[in-house]
Parts: C-alpha cells; sequence; structure tokens
C-alpha cells in the first residue's frame, strides 16, 4: 500500500488518514510533523530547510521532496498526508518512485461541500491549555465554552472565521486541480465522499482500499 490523501481543509483527512494507518498497519508521513521534527535535526538537510524557514521564504519543492524521500526510501507501504501539494511534487514523487520499480498504489480524493466545510471549520473550538478541539455541531463541551477536561473558555482559531474559510478552500482547489488532474490521467484517483460521520467515511475508504 503506497497510497497519497488529498482533501480540503475541514473535510477530515487528518483523521481518516489516523485510521487508515492504524488499520492496516502503515506508517504516515505528515509533512507539517516532518518539517516540525527537521527543526529540531542537526543535518545538512535539516540546515537547508531552516535556511529558508528562518528567512521567511518558501521551501523549495525539491528540498521538500527530500524530506519525502527520507521517509518513502526503502518502505514497501507508506501513506503520504499533505503531499504532494502541486503538481511539481507530484511529478518528483512519480519519477522518484518510478526510478525504484514502483509507484503509488492509489489516491484517495476526500470531498466535501464547501458550506459544510465551512460549517465544520465555523463551529470548531479549542482549549488554549491542552489543545483540546470541540465543535458545536458535532462534538459540543458539556458546558457551553468550556473545557470538559481543564474548566478554562475555549477559543475559536483566528482562520476559522467565514471568508478565511471559503478563500482557503479557492487557494486549495486552484492549486489541487493539476494534481487531481494528473492522479485521474494515471487512473490512480479515487473520489471519496466525505460527508457523514467519521466512521461513514473511514468505510467508504476501506472499500477502496480493499478493492485494490
Amino acid at each position: 500500500m503506497r497510497i497519497a490523501f488529498l482533501g480540503p481543509p475541514g473535510a477530515g483527512k487528518g483523521t481518516q488518514v489516523d485510521l487508515v494507518s492504524r488499520e492496516y498497519g502503515v506508517s504516515v508521513l505528515s509533512t507539517g510533523d516532518a518539517f516540525r521534527a527537521m527543526m529540531k535535526r542537526e543535518d545538512k538537510l535539516a540546515e537547508r530547510v531552516r535556511s529558508y524557514v528562518e528567512k521567511g521564504e518558501l521551501v523549495p519543492d525539491e528540498v521538500v521532496f527530500e524530506i519525502v524521500k527520507e521517509f518513502v526510501d526503502n518502505k514497501d507501504s507508506f501513506i503520504l498526508d499533505g503531499y504532494p501539494r502541486n503538481l511539481r511534487q507530484a511529478e518528483l514523487l512519480d519519477d522518484f518512485l518510478e526510478g525504484k520499480g514502483l509507484a503509488l498504489t492509489g489516491v484517495v480524493n476526500i470531498l466535501l461541500d464547501e458550506d459544510e466545510i465551512v460549517k465544520r471549520l465555523t463551529g470548531r473550538l479549542v482549549c488554549p491549555q491542552c489543545g483540546r478541539v470541540y465543535n458545536i455541531y458535532y462534538s459540543p463541551p458539556r458546558e457551553d465554552k468550556l473545557c470538559d477536561d481543564c474548566g478554562v473558555p475555549l477559543e475559536r482559531r483566528i482562520d476559522d472565521e467565514d471568508d478565511v474559510i471559503r478563500q482557503r478552500i479557492k487557494v486549495y482547489h486552484r492549486e489541487m486541480k493539476p494534481v487531481v488532474d494528473f492522479y485521474q490521467r494515471k487512473g490512480l484517483l479515487f473520489n471519496v465522499d466525505g460527508a457523514g460521520d467519521i466512521h461513514e467515511v473511514f468505510e467508504r475508504i476501506k472499500k477502496v482500499l480493499d478493492g485494490k
């Protein structure tokens, strides 16, 4: 199993990746987690990444791919969460795997209506003390806007406002359309309906993966 997961913010991609990883015993590379870990390392690749981050510059696709390559090299199975993010990254991954006589076995593309994404994200509240995440529509706290564990007032993230979310969704679809088309042409793309509860979506994804 060599799978990449795509999906707009709020579609539940991270949750589903975690469930798939545990169900099938496959390790996950989250590029966000990988970057945070890289900041604590002391080697040449970490130095290259920091040289861009510390200057507030975008890390080039080729450098990002070095992190991905380090993870996928010598692995028969893996899940990529948050990669590729653009066509160039998809091409770099494809060329690397092809050079090893491999390829992705599938790309799971989670789809969700924009209004539902907005509802999910605008309803999100976070505990500033323990980091626990709630949702006023789907998983509210026992007491109004207070953390069940800490009892402190919950907060809304700055980027969870309606207009900000809709702009993020537009940017995502604009940047990811070439990636989606790339995998569609290769016959690797599997669209999965992200509506419903977590377990309903997971069962849909399992049907895709078990059919491969």
